[in-house]
């Protein structure tokens, strides 16, 4: 079984670095499989708990596939999404 315990401190750091105002953007790059979308649900997951009345768009890359993988892991995923979210069009 592998230890995926770095997507708990890249999200912690990533939205420490975020939060921080030091910077202008933050960006998440990571290998295939990494576990990206997991990475995603735990920062936004505590950007909703601090920020109720927010929306956040995530922009995947042009591409139909990731934007399903991205849906697919935010309904079946290793981390439950504590927020809705959906397709542009969709009321979430």
């Amino acid at each position: 079984m592998s230890n995926y315990n770095y997507q708990i401190t890249a999200s912690d750091k990533i939205y420490e670095i975020a939060k921080s105002k030091k910077y202008l953007a933050t960006v998440l790059a990571a290998a295939p499989s990494a576990g990206k979308s997991t990475i995603i649900i735990k920062i936004l997951n505590k950007f909703f708990r601090e920020n109720p009345a927010y929306k956040v768009v995530i922009l995947t890359h042009n591409l139909n596939m990731l934007k399903k993988q991205m849906i697919d892991t935010f309904n079946k995923g290793f981390t439950t999404p504590e927020f809705t979210y959906g397709e542009f069009g969709q009321d979430v």
